[in-house]
């Protein structure tokens, strides 16, 4: 929602009605996934909407920036060195750094930071360029439906009713963005 409105606002994206609807749907979606019997933590409500807008930055100004020519493994290798970086001063200062790790822990750390620190970080900047932030923060949206998949193979987690709506949403979203692409 952010990085749409703010395309809109300060860099009057056109947007049709097929993205509109594709936004509601993913934020309904996406708002179905939440589990209403728990209570709410401020604290993480906040890092949520945090993160949220930092991510909505650094997905607009890829676009607008000069990054825009910047090959994605050369914004992907400076964004690691500074995530590397501040996750390190973090851990250390909080005492929640450990390198005492088994060699499965180390193996399935570099697995796991090569799918999503190098190839979905390279993949998300390939599609900002592609088809802009507003419809690539879209089309984001889809990355829940793999937790929840995933959530459901790995883990033994359920899935609802509640949560099958929210997943249909999404893919309708992302199916409106798709079949409306020439006029995105």
């Amino acid at each position: 929602i952010v990085v749409t409105f703010v395309c809109i606002l300060v860099y009057k994206e056109k947007v049709n009605k097929a993205k509109i609807l594709a936004l509601l749907f993913s934020v309904l979606g996406i708002f179905l996934f939440f589990n209403n019997n728990s209570s709410i933590d401020l604290k993480g409500v906040f890092l949520a909407l945090f993160s949220g807008f930092t991510y909505s930055f650094y997905m607009i100004y890829i676009s607008k920036s000069n990054l825009k020519d910047m090959s994605p493994f050369k914004i992907t290798f400076y964004l690691s060195i500074l995530a590397s970086i501040f996750i390190f001063i973090i851990g250390s200062l909080t005492n929640q750094i450990s390198f005492d790790l088994t060699i499965t822990a180390w193996i399935l750390s570099f697995i796991i930071s090569i799918i999503t620190a190098i190839i979905a970080v390279i993949s998300l900047q390939i599609g900002i360029k592609n088809v802009g932030p507003s419809t690539a923060s879209i089309l984001s949206t889809f990355e829940p439906i793999t937790s929840i998949i995933l959530g459901f193979l790995i883990l033994n987690e359920a899935i609802t009713i509640k949560t099958i709506v929210g997943c249909t949403l999404i893919i309708a979203s992302v199916i409106l963005l798709t079949k409306n692409r020439e006029n995105v």
